[in-house]
């Protein structure tokens, strides 16, 4: 997140004032400054909930179309004082019972038998996407496992975490014989903005490179949705989609690796031909 007055990200002001652009409120206002609008101003009770609504969908676009722009990592480690504990069960510590699972959640750590306060889960995290594991203080390479397909499988334990599975807000594997260190890689929640005076819009920065077009139409949207009959917002939703979809598509084109080229003059084509 860029530090306040970054003008590598648009600002909260800048989103304010193409939203009055769209809604035709470019009015002078109570200071008799062009611009700052007579419905849509940057001190009224609805302005920065919107805003928000309107980064929450923009980010649920993002994700859903699967662009890492809001993606994070996290390490649990030993160095870190958070490293991941051997399974635990009326059996013992470091005992395979195929009856016991291991939870991370975001208010600490369950070996299996007992409660824990760390490691947890980072408060801004909303869904993992991938999960790394190596032997705690081994400094080797770390090993990717696997989300379950359907709920994790019964097994006795080993030195891997076996698979992931997310459910009810936790992380939950099967658990190692030994202690391990873990790398995850989450969707990020977007941080909304609180109760945030006006003189700071100007130099606020949105989390979102090239979104302003979007987030606007989409503030647009919004207000006018609240105000007019159902319906009556669909060219503002079309031109939505549109805007969303180039975004889409640029953050796509960047994570395309595979090299394209048409083949040799006189290759067939047909399925037989590499």
């Amino acid at each position: 997140m860029p530090g306040v007055g970054s003008t590598a990200y648009p600002t909260i002001e800048t989103w304010a004032n193409l939203v009055r652009q769209k809604i035709n409120d470019t009015f002078k206002g109570a200071t008799g400054t062009p611009g700052e609008g007579r419905i849509f101003t940057d001190g009224a009770p609805f302005t920065i909930p919107i805003l928000n609504d309107c980064l929450a969908d923009f980010q649920r676009e993002l994700d859903n179309a699967s662009i890492p722009t809001k993606y994070n990592e996290v390490f649990f480690t030993q160095a870190l004082g958070n490293s991941i504990p051997p399974i635990n069960s009326s059996a013992g510590a470091g005992t395979p019972n195929p009856a016991a699972q291991q939870e991370l959640s975001f208010t600490g750590f369950f070996d299996g038998y007992q409660n824990y306060p760390t490691p947890f889960l980072p408060p801004d995290c909303l869904v993992p996407k991938r999960m790394w594991f190596r032997t705690a203080g081994s400094n080797l390479n770390f090993t990717e496992f696997y989300p379950a397909r359907a709920g994790l499988q019964s097994q006795f334990q080993d030195y891997a975490p076996g698979e992931w599975d997310w459910r009810g807000y936790s992380l939950f594997w099967n658990g190692s014989l030994v202690a391990l260190e873990m790398r995850m890689r989450y969707v990020q929640q977007v941080a909304f903005y609180g109760n945030l005076s006006t003189p700071l819009f100007s130099t606020t920065p949105i989390p979102f490179k090239d979104s302003i077009s979007v987030l606007s139409l989409m503030g647009a949207e919004k207000f006018c949705a609240a105000r007019l009959p159902e319906g009556a917002t669909s060219g503002l939703l079309a031109k939505i989609r549109t805007e969303m979809d180039k975004v889409i598509n640029r953050e796509a084109k960047a994570m395309q690796a595979v090299r394209h080229s048409r083949g040799a003059y006189g290759e067939t084509g047909d399925i037989f031909t590499f």
